[in-house]
């Protein structure tokens, strides 16, 4: 008992008291609005009536200490103000999810270096695609060119290419893995195909925002339009200004956020089975 009543203190006083060293109604209220728990009237009288309230209708030290003296040793080190409501409304509260920043940026920087690599290593078959769609040629005449263009015409485009996935599906994979722990904390009866549907949506929007503007860059230079990246950034913007750099975005939306939430969520379904495995 001696063990357990440093720690009921500091639970105590952590609590929203009232200059008495009490809690009224009001200063229950605000404990469970601070803790992000239920605030309402019939919440509040619950948790006073579970105490054993006084006639005065307020809450000692005591009476939280009788309680809190029953509790196995490891509820102690939980947060009274959830205890106490699931005691006394019979409503069970989750234990909150932290979200690990380090896991986070790992992933992040995991997605965006394994596609920037794959890109680096791929854009010459890109920059085949790009020739093929944008001139008459077949695919056939495009590469028996390819001694003429060389490897730098190869290359057109590659800087902001490869740095727009790179930053495009680091975000993706970051938000990702962050959305998902925030989604199981506040909404944790959601199936996980919803989870991480929703997780893939939000990813996809924000990573395919940023990724749209070095596509742009990409295309123009890949066509010949100009002749590096800043003669790209600087004619963009004085032939169509900011709107320039967003062109065909809700095209890209309709197609890339379809796509990837199907391919993140078997991502996130491929990270389970090496687990069971």
């Amino acid at each position: 008992m001696e063990q357990k009543e440093p720690t009921i203190l500091r639970a105590y006083t952590s609590l929203c008291l009232s200059k008495s060293g009490t809690l009224q109604k009001s200063e229950v209220l605000a404990s469970l609005k601070n803790a992000g728990l239920p605030a309402n009237e019939d919440n509040a009288v619950a948790m006073m009536r579970f105490l054993n309230a006084d006639t005065e209708g307020s809450i000692s030290y005591g009476h939280l200490r009788n309680f809190m003296l029953l509790l196995p040793p490891d509820r102690l080190q939980d947060d009274p103000r959830s205890i106490w409501f699931e005691a006394a409304t019979v409503v069970a509260v989750a234990p909150p999810v932290e979200i690990p920043a380090g896991s986070v940026l790992r992933s992040a920087l995991a997605g965006g270096l394994a596609c920037a690599l794959s890109t680096s290593l791929l854009h010459p078959v890109d920059t085949i695609k790009t020739g093929v769609q944008a001139s008459t040629l077949t695919f056939p005449e495009i590469i028996s060119k390819l001694p003429q263009i060389g490897v730098r015409g190869l290359y057109r485009g590659s800087i902001p290419a490869i740095l727009g996935q790179f930053s495009s599906h680091g975000l993706r994979t970051g938000i990702f893995e962050a959305s998902k722990l925030v989604l199981i904390n506040f909404a944790p009866t959601l199936p996980d195909i919803q989870v991480q549907s929703l997780a893939s949506f939000c990813s996809t929007l924000l990573g395919t925002a940023v990724r749209i503007p070095c596509e742009v860059l990409k295309q123009r230079l890949q066509a010949g339009l100009f002749d590096n990246v800043g003669e790209a950034i600087v004619g963009t913007w004085n032939q169509d200004g900011l709107k320039g750099f967003f062109r065909r975005t809700g095209a890209t939306l309709c197609r890339e956020v379809p796509f990837y939430v199907a391919g993140m969520g078997l991502y996130a379904e491929s990270k389970k089975g090496k687990k069971v495995m």
